[in-house]
């Protein structure tokens, strides 16, 4: 009887770590296929923050968005904004998307460098954090788009 019983034990403790490793592998696979395996050329920032710009360029192609499929334009460009909410700061989102993660926020009349659109948000790097700003709420200051002067130059 005594056998029987370690005999059952050994079996519990090999099905519990099976089951263990069953999950990890799971929560691996997830992981890993959220990601985007492509490779594509990044941008670095001044605060060492590294993007990927090819990935907002297919964003701004993908047509399965509503937004894209109503044919809504936009006539943002990257360069330098200022915050202009009324009080409030600006939160910067995970994604471009206002049922996006807040990741911080960024306060009222800061200037930060848009470095690329998507439909009508821009991609910024504040406080070493990359993320989304709603341009509804941003001013241009300066542009980045050289003017026909500049590149005769």
């Amino acid at each position: 009887m005594e056998k029987l019983k370690n005999k059952n034990t050994i079996v519990l403790i090999i099905s519990a770590v099976l089951i263990l490793i069953a999950i990890i592998v799971a929560v691996v696979a997830t992981a890993s296929s959220s990601k985007d395996e492509k490779v594509t050329a990044t941008h670095s920032t001044e605060e060492g923050v590294s993007i990927d710009l090819a990935s907002i360029a297919d964003m701004n192609n993908n047509s399965t968005t509503k937004k894209s499929q109503n044919k809504t334009s936009y006539s943002y460009e990257p360069g330098k904004y200022k915050v202009a909410t009324k009080d409030d700061p600006l939160g910067l989102r995970l994604e471009p998307n206002t049922t996006s993660d807040r990741l911080i926020y960024v306060p009222k009349d800061y200037e930060v460098e848009v470095l690329a659109i998507w439909e009508d948000w821009g991609y910024v790097v504040y406080e070493q954090t990359g993320g989304w700003l709603s341009m509804n709420y941003l001013e241009l200051v300066s542009s980045n788009k050289k003017t026909t002067s500049d590149a005769e130059q």
